[in-house]
């Protein structure tokens, strides 16, 4: 159904959410600071000023055995 969103988030330790919406699952590590989401769109890492309104996040690359191929074939 278009327009309308789920979201579900549920804590399972204290720096341990599992998070659920219509579209998938992630998992989010962290406190408020400083967090990093594992989901469907990859790795993310986000951090905060608490109270201040300022906050960042940044996709983490990861490194797979294709990347590591090519780089090796570059030297």
């Amino acid at each position: 159904m278009k327009g309308l969103r789920y979201q579900k988030r549920v804590r399972v330790l204290p720096f341990l959410w599992l998070n659920i919406s219509k579209t998938g699952v992630s998992v989010t590590l962290g406190g408020r600071f400083v967090k990093l989401n594992i989901g469907r769109q990859g790795v993310w890492l986000s951090g905060s000023l608490v109270g201040t309104g300022l906050s960042w996040r940044r996709k983490v690359p990861l490194v797979t055995s294709e990347n590591n191929k090519h780089s090796k074939s570059a030297e």
